[in-house]
């Protein structure tokens, strides 16, 4: 008698629902194979970025210091003693003011003397005229010998010099006697005074002695800045800026570049520039401190987050996501540092699609999934 694999119902049940078990736990251990290769063959994802094109201007602030627009030293150019001061610090003037006056009884005396001899002078040249015209008429009627009328020519002629040596020594003399009143050559703010009077003054002394005063126009102000020369080449006379002051409130007030050194300094290693800022009613006071805001072209650039750049010792690189989503390193060559964000001047495009914070792991020609 044959023997069944199943002898009876029941039997053949158990079997039936032991294979069934058996398969199923087959089928789940090859569910979960499958979803382990897909993990590990899963691309990694990255946060973007889409690069964007710098601005074509530049703004350059630079530390600045206010000047007067003119400046001078007011010296006295008589000797004697100082009668009449007439200003003091912080007076406005206007120019030909009479500043002060020096008392020189010196030149005084002078000029009378200089005086008195132009007009002995001229007495004589009158007198030389009249005998000259006498003698040319006794000439030529042969009354004198012509001798006689030559020597009136010359004594013509010597008193005519000497009457207009006279008259060169009086105009001279005189001359420093208007230097006895010390005037204002323009108008402005007395911004010094080292004189009171009854002081002695000394006339022609500037290398050794104070000047009486000194004299600041300051309306417009120069306004004085040290350019670095990264910006020289894009500065010109004409370019608009904006002034602010410390301890000024209110708006930035507007300037213009007027001039520029057009020479390196040694000590700072800039160039000066000077720009022209209008000053009604002397409100900002010269040698203030301040800083200048220059707008400038900008050399071609973009404009990528800190964190997408990568340096070592070979330099600096990107990583970059071509269009299939596959990584590339990108050399770049980096501009100015903007706090979170840097420039780039070459290696990178407007649009182009960066890695931010790549992971040192991300080897290139790896293909990544992109988020935003």
């Amino acid at each position: 008698m044959s023997t069944s694999p199943c002898t009876g119902t029941s039997s053949c049940l158990r079997f039936i629902s032991l294979t069934t078990l058996l398969l199923a736990f087959s089928l789940a251990g090859c569910d979960a194979k499958s979803a382990s290769a897909t993990d590990e063959t899963a691309s990694p994802q990255v946060k973007t970025v889409t690069v964007r094109a710098a601005p074509d201007t530049q703004t350059l602030v630079l530390p600045a210091t206010s000047r007067p627009g003119e400046h001078a030293f007011i010296f006295a150019r008589a000797t004697g003693i100082l009668t009449k001061r007439q200003v003091d610090i912080g007076d406005t003037v206007a120019k030909g003011q009479v500043l002060a006056e020096v008392s020189a009884p010196e030149i005084d005396q002078h000029v009378r003397q200089a005086n008195a001899q132009l007009q002995l002078a001229a007495a004589n040249a009158k007198l030389s005229a009249s005998n000259l015209k006498r003698a040319q008429t006794l000439v030529s009627s042969g009354a004198i010998a012509r001798e006689v009328y030559e020597q009136r020519q010359a004594s013509y002629a010597v008193d005519q010099a000497s009457w207009a040596a006279a008259t060169a020594q009086l105009a001279g003399l005189e001359e420093e006697q208007r230097f006895q009143i010390v005037k204002a050559p323009f108008g402005g703010v007395v911004s010094a005074r080292n004189v009171d009077d009854g002081d002695r003054v000394i006339g022609d002394q500037a290398a050794s002695t104070l000047p009486l005063f000194e004299l600041s126009s300051l309306d417009p102000l120069r306004v004085v800045v040290d350019a670095p020369q990264s910006a020289v080449m894009h500065i010109r006379p004409g370019i608009a800026a904006t002034v602010q002051f410390q301890g000024l409130s209110g708006p930035a007030m507007k300037a213009t570049v007027t001039r520029m050194a057009k020479n390196i300094s040694g000590s700072s290693g800039g160039m000066r520039i000077e720009l022209r800022l209008p000053n009604p009613g002397n409100r900002i006071p010269s040698g203030m401190a301040g800083e200048v805001e220059l707008a400038i072209p900008a050399q071609p650039a973009v404009l990528v987050p800190i964190s997408t750049v990568v340096q070592d010792g070979a330099g600096a690189h990107t990583l970059r996501l071509r269009k299939d989503n596959t990584v590339e390193y990108c050399i770049v060559t980096l501009g100015r540092n903007l706090g979170d964000m840097v420039e780039v001047i070459s290696g990178l495009g407007d649009g182009d699609t960066l890695v931010l914070s790549p992971n040192a792991l991300l080897q290139r020609n790896t293909k990544v999934t992109a988020i935003q």
